[in-house]
């Protein structure tokens, strides 16, 4: 009889435990986010100058919000990820969850208060992300959970693999250059190695901020002025030291490695033969 007692109690405190720690690590919250909608206004339009930085300002978060990603981290930490490569770094708050914060360099800090969105199921559909831009917009974020840039061998939306995209504050020395230069490249190896574990149909290359053009049968390069590559480096003497970086790990290749079943597996055969001859460059 004790024995049995000693088991049932055994089974509710593991049972008691299992919920616990499900209820304190189950957050409909976390994971990944697109962008399904977006709106920006202006808080107060005066006159003609003021017109043009709305429109300038409005342009320029088409770049960050149009079919971007969001994800909820459970260390507090939030990133986002654009169509066309953009990237920014905040936090949002776990304890309350309702306010998130985005740091985009050099342009602005964005401060949101946010809402859920619920399915007649009860589950969290889409999240409402209000917020206000430099004191002077209003900024209004539709998200929907989409993990596009996950798979079970990498995350292609956390810090470790974009740091790259953050535009130094001043010249950098060639061995942080080329460190730049790797760490974009690895986004694309892992980028592409993504398409092929989760068995994505096509793909897309804006995102990637790369020089290299990809093609059926192989890989080009794209030359200065590179507009997607650009804005990773400080300056154009930074950009073009990048830029030989690039195309000197380009020429290395002596017979493109293709592969006969797939056409990302050869871009990522060849970005990978491209980042060994980077890593010893000089």
């Amino acid at each position: 009889m004790l024995l049995k007692q000693s088991l049932k109690s055994s089974f509710l405190f593991i049972l008691s435990i299992t919920f616990l720690i499900s209820c304190q690590t189950e957050d409909e919250r976390l994971g990944t986010f697109k962008v399904s909608k977006f709106t920006i206004e202006a808080n107060l339009v005066k006159n003609q100058d003021d017109s043009l930085q709305v429109s300038v300002f409005k342009n320029r978060c088409k770049e960050y919000f149009e079919e971007a990603y969001l994800k909820f981290y459970e260390n507090d930490t939030l990133t986002l990820l654009s169509q066309v490569g953009e990237f920014a770094l905040g936090s949002w708050d776990s304890k309350n969850q309702n306010t998130a914060s985005l740091n985009f360099e050099g342009f602005a800090k964005v401060k949101f208060n946010i809402e859920e969105q619920k399915n007649e199921k009860g589950e969290v559909d889409f999240l409402k992300l209000t917020g206000n831009a430099n004191d002077k917009y209003s900024i209004i974020l539709l998200i929907k959970k989409d993990n596009y840039y996950e798979s079970k061998n990498s995350d292609l939306m956390s810090f470790e693999n974009n740091w790259w995209r953050l535009k130094p504050a001043s010249h950098e020395s060639n061995a942080k250059i080329k460190a730049r230069v790797l760490g974009q490249i690895d986004f694309n190896v892992a980028y592409f190695q993504l398409i092929e574990d989760n068995n994505y149909r096509s793909f897309m290359v804006s995102q990637l901020k790369s020089p290299f053009k990809f093609y059926s049968n192989g890989i080009g390069f794209e030359t200065l002025p590179m507009e997607r590559n650009a804005t990773i480096f400080y300056n154009e003497t930074d950009e073009k030291t990048g830029y030989e970086y690039y195309l000197n790990g380009l020429k290395s290749i002596s017979k493109y490695p293709s592969d006969p079943k797939s056409y990302t597996k050869g871009y990522i055969n060849a970005l990978k033969e491209i980042r060994r001859f980077v890593e010893l460059d000089v």
